[in-house]
């Protein structure tokens, strides 16, 4: 059973993707390919034995966002949505409390060096274009008769063989996890220092090498935040699959329908990935 997790750029320059096959007692994870276009990536989702697919890109943008810009004609009358309104989804509001709740919890408890995740705005930054890439490959996935799930994250998948495409967002799943992650981002040496960092402390949950690597793969995520963003992604993917994230409160599930919702892992979703390995 496999899982696929895609970090989605503007371009294929920096687009990833990352497969992870779940077995008996461990995961083991290909080579990403950094540099993937459209095809490339329908070709890894659709893939037999896939179940579960995670992006790293939003599914949507804010409805106060969407309806004032809609509606706007010069001449008119400006809706005037509020600043937050406008610029974050109630799931970017959400994630980033949940993720400051645990990393105080953490800090609390004597871990040092967390950071909380706080989601870009698909309104008002650069990623409103790898949204706009990303809203073109979940068209296409549902015409191949995938799932994108989103106000019914928290629950186990149905074992009924379809694909089901989920949101993910990697710094929220390192901060839930307590993983420190400053600087996993940058380029040079020291950046690949951490990322072999957050790598170590994955394959050591619950104290066991869990994570089998084919050769090159781990050098690959070490290289590139991308590969590595990517390798996350499938991890979450397998959380969700599992119903190891938070469920989105009622409140918030029209939201989640219209503007995506993204699927924060829960803060042991780690160590029960680990013990859940091979589990379909």
């Amino acid at each position: 059973m496999l899982t696929v997790g895609v970090d989605i750029a503007k371009g294929r320059a920096t687009t990833a993707i990352c497969v992870v096959r779940w077995d008996a007692d461990a995961a083991t994870v290909e080579v990403p390919v950094v540099g993937a276009d459209d095809a490339a990536i329908l070709a890894a989702a659709t893939a037999p034995e896939v179940a579960a697919v995670a992006f790293d890109a939003p599914f949507g943008w804010p409805t106060a966002m969407v309806s004032a810009v809609s509606s706007w004609r010069p001449g008119g009358r400006w809706a005037s949505p509020s600043d937050a309104a406008f610029r974050l989804r109630r799931t970017d509001v959400a994630a980033a409390a949940r993720t400051k709740a645990t990393v105080a919890a953490r800090r609390t408890a004597g871990e040092p060096g967390l950071q909380p995740a706080v989601p870009l705005s698909v309104a008002a930054d650069k990623i409103a274009m790898a949204a706009w890439r990303c809203c073109a490959l979940l068209d296409a996935l549902a015409v191949r008769e995938a799932e994108v799930v989103t106000d019914t994250l928290g629950v186990v998948f149905p074992p009924d063989g379809r694909r089901r495409v989920i949101e993910a967002y990697p710094a929220a799943a390192l901060a839930m996890w307590g993983v420190p992650r400053e600087g996993y981002k940058a380029t040079g040496a020291m950046a690949v220092s951490v990322r072999k960092a957050i790598l170590a402390v994955l394959e050591q949950t619950e104290g066991r090498g869990w994570v089998h690597w084919v050769p090159h793969a781990r050098e690959r995520c070490a290289s590139t935040d991308h590969a590595l963003d990517a390798f996350i992604c499938a991890l979450v993917a397998r959380a969700a699959q599992l119903g190891f994230v938070e469920a989105v409160p009622s409140e918030h599930a029209a939201a989640a329908r219209a503007e995506g919702w993204i699927a924060v892992p829960h803060r042991e979703a780690l160590q029960s990935l680990v013990r859940r390995a091979g589990t379909s």
